[in-house]
């Protein structure tokens, strides 16, 4: 489990974020009360951890019968959000050695 949390920490997420996430791919769409008892942390700080997973990208947030549940995104998009992402940022790099090199010969 510990290379899973380290590879989740390499691409963006603080330990207890990618605990949070794991553990969610691993039990399902639950609320925060259930996820904060699979992982030993007190509910108030695992719903402030769900919601920047949120922000991350990591978790959708889903509401059933006033009940807030949350989910993990399917890794298969979240590979493919990141390939898009360092996509992008490899081609921006490319233009600006472009430029770079323009500039130079002038």
């Amino acid at each position: 489990m510990q290379d899973l949390i380290d590879i989740l920490k390499e691409i963006g997420l603080e330990e207890k974020e990618a605990t949070i996430y794991l553990t969610l791919l691993t039990v399902g769409c639950n609320p925060a009360s259930t996820v904060a008892k699979k992982i030993g942390q007190n509910r108030s700080s695992c719903y402030m951890m769900l919601e920047k997973l949120i922000q991350k990208g990591f978790v959708q947030k889903i509401i059933k019968d006033s009940i807030t549940f949350f989910e993990a995104v399917e890794i298969n998009y979240l590979i493919s959000r990141t390939k898009a992402k360092y996509g992008e940022t490899l081609n921006r790099i490319e233009q600006m050695r472009d430029t770079v090199n323009r500039l130079n010969k002038i």
